[in-house]
């Protein structure tokens, strides 16, 4: 399957408490199925309980928080695999770049030492959204077709290396830009509805 880039809209409170809570992140990836958030609680309980006591946590005591969506909260979206030819197309870099166009591969804060994927979350703020808003109104796709470059991105490993295809038989470029109006359009919403984010690879 590879590696997809996925964005869901999240609170700038709500990032607040899964900032100072990290487990509650998975009340927000898996709103529908809370036993996920129960066993990671009561594997991390378990630890410490072993450690202090010899015994195990009852995942039956553990409380479930109740999670109230604001307008505009827990939207989704994912970029494919474009994920990586867009953040090359916005910033000709591998992985680090400056803010706000590098938040696709970095920026924002790490949601704690949790797997979610292929890595960890990171959540930005609604202010950060703001500012990635702004810098795109000014990208449409004769900008990304300039910035297009195979060799550069093949030398650079930009996933899923694919870039150096016969252009008369492959639409690579078509690929990133189909997605980045994904993009683009969600950032615009998320911005409207002053929601933050949370990013993560699956």
């Amino acid at each position: 399957m590879g590696m997809v880039f996925v964005a869901q809209t999240i609170s700038d409170d709500h990032i607040e408490n899964i900032l100072n809570d990290p487990l509650l992140i998975w009340l927000f990836l898996s709103p529908d199925d809370s036993s996920i958030y129960v066993e990671e609680v009561r594997k991390n309980k378990t630890g410490f309980f072993a450690k202090l006591l010899g015994r195990k946590a009852d995942k039956n005591t553990i409380q479930v928080p109740l999670i109230e969506y604001k307008t505009g909260e827990n939207r989704s979206i994912d970029l494919d695999k474009a994920w990586h030819g867009i953040h090359y197309l916005l910033t000709h870099s591998e992985w680090k770049a400056d803010p706000p166009l590098n938040f696709i591969t970095c920026g924002g804060r790490v949601v704690g030492n949790i797997e979610v994927g292929y890595g960890t979350a990171r959540a930005l703020t609604s202010t950060e959204i703001e500012q990635i808003n702004e810098a795109f109104k000014s990208i449409d796709h004769q900008y990304l077709k300039k910035r297009f470059n195979p060799q550069d991105m093949m030398k650079k490993k930009i996933y899923p290396e694919i870039w150096n295809r016969n252009a008369e038989d492959d639409e690579t470029l078509s690929y990133c830009i189909e997605y980045f109006d994904i993009l683009k359009q969600f950032i615009l919403e998320t911005a409207e509805n002053k929601m933050g984010l949370l990013v993560y690879l699956t």
